[in-house]
């Protein structure tokens, strides 16, 4: 078969190797059967060769999932609130057959078990429930006031304690806050609270060098200014390395957080810095999931229109006309949320982007 590409020589058979990505891992298929051109070096595959290929990575995806125990696929069914016979009518099995693997008679086969797999990956619900993944908590940011800002992004930055503070130095980081925090703001959060107990609590984020200090010691200051108490045992569960990094970046790697919550209690948030505002709403979704009552957020610095956390109503309509439902259904697989619970800035930055598949694919390379 000529080739294609320079119409020079003739295609010859030759070995190659594909990169595949399988549950975000990536993974090497070696020894694949494919055609190159000798004059330009031009790779195909024939329609024979493009199926062996698709074997060998449907094998592999086999190996990847972990099968699935009776206890997690009669989960599973609970979450989606199915019938035995609704959930096989559902996968195109025999009546008894799901009802069989669930009692444990029989053990799923592998092709099943990578279709069930498909299945819970799509219902972010299945993903936390039968799988125990961790996936971000968000509820729409619904009337939230604008972010405290403190200082200026370079007064901050640029600071000499900055760097030492960023990695884990609470000297630093306690002198940072000292020379950078704004008296007015302070006021301001005083008045906001009037009558009110909340709960001071820090982002505690991994950075590349180590700990963030400064968070915690801007809210152990707040505390020392407002009589109030701090909580320290909330933390970030990931890292997410968001310094320097760009829009894409910050989406597609999201903070998590564990920690003890007082049911009922009332607290603000308290961060370095606010760029996107993906952090503080994840923090404050996992709170409010927890029982707690966010009331504000506080950073040190940040960008002025990111002080806006709230989504418009334009700002979402916008998102949703530009990109689609089809894409949101994708956000909300990915992610585990609807586009409502984006924050203004997120929705801007996504609106901004030329197209969906654009963002699916700086997603995938930044994760």
């Amino acid at each position: 078969m000529i080739c294609t590409n320079c119409f020079e020589a003739e295609y010859t058979t030759a070995k190659t190797e594909l990169a595949v990505t399988i549950s975000g891992q990536k993974h090497v298929l070696r020894d694949l059967d494919c055609e190159t051109c000798p004059a330009c070096g031009d790779i195909t595959f024939t329609h024979a060769q493009s199926l062996e290929i698709d074997k060998k990575r449907i094998a592999l995806e086999f190996g990847v999932k972990p099968m699935l125990s009776p206890l997690q696929l009669k989960t599973l069914r609970h979450v989606l609130n199915m019938k035995l016979d609704e959930i096989c009518g559902l996968l195109h099995i025999g009546r008894n057959t799901y009802g069989r693997w669930e009692r444990g008679e029989v053990d799923i086969t592998p092709s099943m078990n990578l279709l069930v797999h498909n299945l819970i990956e799509k219902v972010p619900d299945a993903r936390v429930k039968v799988l125990g993944e961790k996936i971000p908590l968000r509820t729409p940011l619904n009337g939230f006031p604008d972010v405290m800002i403190h200082a200026a992004e370079p007064v901050v930055k640029k600071h000499p304690r900055y760097p030492a503070a960023k990695s884990g130095d609470a000297e630093a980081a306690q002198d940072l806050v000292h020379d950078t925090i704004n008296e007015e703001q302070v006021e301001t959060l005083r008045q906001f609270v009037a009558g009110r107990t909340p709960i001071l609590v820090s982002v505690h984020a991994y950075e590349s060098e180590g700990v963030n200090a400064i968070p915690e010691a801007f809210a152990d200051t707040l505390a020392i200014r407002l009589g109030l108490e701090t909580d320290s045992g909330v933390v970030q569960t990931n890292v997410v390395t968001h310094t320097g990094a760009d829009g894409y970046g910050r989406l597609a790697r999201q903070p998590l957080f564990d920690g003890d919550i007082v049911a009922g209690a009332e607290y603000v948030l308290v961060d370095d810095f606010v760029g996107q505002g993906g952090t503080l709403a994840n923090l404050r979704g996992f709170i409010e999931s927890m029982g707690g009552r966010v009331l504000a957020a506080v950073t040190l610095t940040g960008k002025p229109h990111s002080a806006k956390l709230a989504l418009g109503k334009t700002q979402l309509e916008e998102l949703r006309q530009k990109h689609g439902k089809e894409f949101e259904k994708w956000w909300q697989e990915r992610f585990g949320y609807t586009f409502d619970c984006l924050t203004q800035s997120e929705a801007r930055y996504l609106t901004r982007s030329p197209d969906a598949e654009t963002i699916r694919n700086r997603i995938a390379a930044a994760e």
